[in-house]
């Protein structure tokens, strides 16, 4: 099959350097966590296992009574959530897996 471009003048696609990613359900293999809330784990897991080399950066909720390690502090943000002012921590974590840094 040939590869459709985006654009006419477009005429290779380099594999990407770093990668976004947003969705409740997670892993952290390293740490032993894995929330499920309906079935997108599985793809997440291969994604993680399979993924091409690069940054690859993932952005969770923190679920209580799920013992995530030590977290590094990022950042505070204030947000307004239902008209209510809700103040959030980020935190991170990094872990390297072969040729993909997870952060």
């Amino acid at each position: 099959d040939e590869l459709e471009y985006p654009d006419p003048q477009v005429t290779e696609i380099e594999d990407p350097k770093h990668i976004f990613l947003a969705a409740i359900e997670h892993t952290i293999p390293e740490r032993n966590v894995k929330v499920s809330a309906g079935g997108l784990g599985k793809v997440l897991d291969q994604m993680l296992r399979e993924h091409p080399p690069g940054r690859l950066s993932l952005v969770h909720p923190k679920f209580a009574g799920v013992d995530y390690g030590e977290l590094t502090p990022f950042v505070v943000l204030e947000v307004i959530v239902d008209n209510v002012k809700e103040s959030v921590t980020v935190s991170s974590c990094e872990a390297t897996d072969g040729d993909i840094h997870r952060v």
